[in-house]
């Protein structure tokens, strides 16, 4: 499952766009990883929050063999 999938948005040509937010949630979720340490993300609904998350851990190494298990 990929995130786009998790997230409904599987549509044909689409991908996720990097913006400056999800670059950010990026360095700070491989801190968090690195330090084993837990962290919170939060703000609006429909602000892109659990797409963030799951698409950082995706692409991470830890999540590279199998579908990520973490709800945000």
């Amino acid at each position: 499952m990929t995130a786009a999938t998790y997230q409904y948005v599987d549509l044909p040509d689409a991908s996720v766009v990097t913006a400056r937010a999800l670059l950010t949630a990026r360095e700070n979720i491989g801190d968090t990883v690195a330090a084993r340490a837990m962290m919170c993300i939060h703000g609006g609904a429909g602000f892109g929050k659990t797409l963030a998350v799951n698409t950082c851990l995706w692409s991470s190494w830890a999540c590279r063999t199998s579908p990520p298990r973490y709800c945000a």
